[in-house]
Formats: structure tokens, sequence, C-alpha cells
């Protein structure tokens, strides 16, 4: 089994895992529509930050969805965002509460902000050798190691269309096959698939069984070589 996990390109399983968690949870919050406590609530659950955010008050992440609607940010922008953002809620609750942060304005602008996790902070550290203290170190580095496997991860977009987990999707009714198009080619949609590879690209990925679960539920081996 790990042979076959050996040979599998990790941009591809990447790229049909972060679709399978789209089509099953994101695109009910990307952009925030029909927001409210409850659902922002049940957000910050699904990615295991309701945790870090004391007491059962959320209006202060609220108010930073509502004055983020409708600004066009650059990627110039995004550590001052996040750290505006930071303090707002640390006024609030008395601690930043960065990934929480990061991972609610991911929802509201997709790419260009990388959410912030300490998975992947923790594997970009591995791979560059460089200590990662705080969102604007850790943008910075996200960015330039982002540009170095580019290509790769638009090989793996263009790859997804015609994957078998796409055409399962749609078979079974999941979405369109213009609709899983429209969303495989956009920038956000390449941000997450290296936020992916980030999680499942270290030592422990040969070494976990439920690895080759997850690899036998999404690929078709023959088609996701390397």
């Amino acid at each position: 089994m790990s042979g076959m996990l050996d040979k599998t390109d990790l941009f591809k399983y990447a790229a049909a895992s972060y679709l399978c968690w789209w089509v099953k949870n994101d695109r009910d919050y990307f952009g925030w529509n029909d927001l409210t406590e409850e659902k922002l609530k049940k957000f910050l659950t699904l990615y295991s930050v309701r945790r870090t955010i004391p007491g059962n008050d959320l209006s202060a992440f609220i108010s930073i969805i509502e004055a983020q609607r409708g600004i066009f940010i650059t990627p110039d922008d995004v550590p001052r965002i996040i750290r505006e953002a930071c303090r707002s809620v640390e006024i609030k609750h008395n601690r930043p509460c960065l990934s929480a942060v990061s991972k609610i304005l991911w929802m509201m602008h997709g790419d260009p902000i990388a959410m912030y996790d300490s998975r992947a902070r923790g594997r970009l550290q591995q791979i560059t050798k460089e200590p990662l203290i705080g969102y604007d170190e850790y943008y910075a580095c996200w960015v330039r190691e982002f540009g170095r496997v580019d290509e790769k991860i638009r090989k793996a977009q263009a790859w997804l269309p015609i994957a078998s987990i796409s055409r399962r999707l749609e078979r079974y009714g999941a979405a369109t096959g213009r609709e899983l198009r429209s969303w495989i080619g956009q920038p956000w949609f390449a941000n997450r698939i290296f936020d992916q590879w980030l999680l499942h690209s270290g030592s422990e990925w040969t070494k976990a069984r439920s690895s080759v679960v997850e690899v036998a539920l999404m690929l078709d081996p023959t088609e996701a070589r390397v």
C-alpha cells in the first residue's frame, strides 16, 4: 500500500481532497451569504477553531465580515487586514484568535488570503528551515513557497475536471460539470490545493493507514501517478 502512495501525485490528491471538502462544506460558507451567528459557530466548529474563542459572543467576528464586504484586496493588503482584524478581536476577547480570523477572512475573500494553520506552519518550517513567528512571516513564506510549486498546482487544476472523482460527483448529482469546472479553475481553489498539499506532504503521509483509505475513496491509482 505505501508503495502505491509513494507513486501518487500529492498535488492531484490535494486537488481532489479540497474539491470534496468544498462540495461538502465550504461552498455553504464562501462569501458569507445569509450570515448568522449560528452559521458562523458551525463554521468555526468545522474548522476546529471555536475552542480558541472565549465565551459565546461572536459579534466581533461578524463585524469583521461585514466590514470586508465589497472590498477588493491585493496580496500586499493581506498582512495588514489580518493584523487589524486580530486587534479588534483581541479588544473583545483578550486574544487575537489568528487562526479563526484568517479562516473567516478567507471565506470572505478567498485568494489572496492564506489560512493560518499550525500544521501548515509546521510543514512550511520543515520545508524552509525558517522559524515563522506571526502571520506576516508566515504569509510571506506561504506566498513564496506557493510560487515555487505553482506549475504543479496548475497541472492538478487542469487534470481535476476530467478525473474520476469529478465524474462521480457529477454523476451522483453533487454538482454539474459546469459548476465543477468553474470552481476548480479559480485562484482561490489553487490556494487551497496548496494548503491541502502542505497538510499531506509530510513524512506521516506514507505511514498513516487512513491515508490509504482516503486515496482509495478519491483517486483511481492509474490516473494519479506522479
